[in-house]
């Protein structure tokens, strides 16, 4: 299996004990890019799948709104995290 520069391999970039409690996949997730012009509606709804949570206009919808964006945030950052250890787990020729 090969070897990463922060000494991970295998199947380690998975345990949440890999590298002071941050794996090779959340490293990868930290490090993606947000589209500038940010995240549009349809590709937000189609990771969460569900409609967008609207704003509304007490704080707790607010609140609602924020983390639902959130997550739609951490679900692009972890879903190219996963597209990378794929990619980086296929064997070289």
């Amino acid at each position: 299996m090969k070897t990463g520069t922060n000494g991970l391999h295998g199947d380690e970039h998975r345990s949440n004990e890999a590298y002071d409690g941050m794996t090779l996949r959340d490293y990868f997730a930290i490090r993606v890019s947000i589209p500038e012009d940010g995240i549009d509606k349809s590709n937000a709804e189609a990771l969460m799948g569900s409609a967008v949570v609207q704003w509304g206009s007490t704080p707790a919808e607010h609140i609602a709104c924020l983390k639902w964006w959130a997550q739609v945030e951490a679900a692009w950052r972890y879903a190219y995290a996963d597209a990378m250890l794929a990619e980086r787990d296929k064997e070289t020729v």
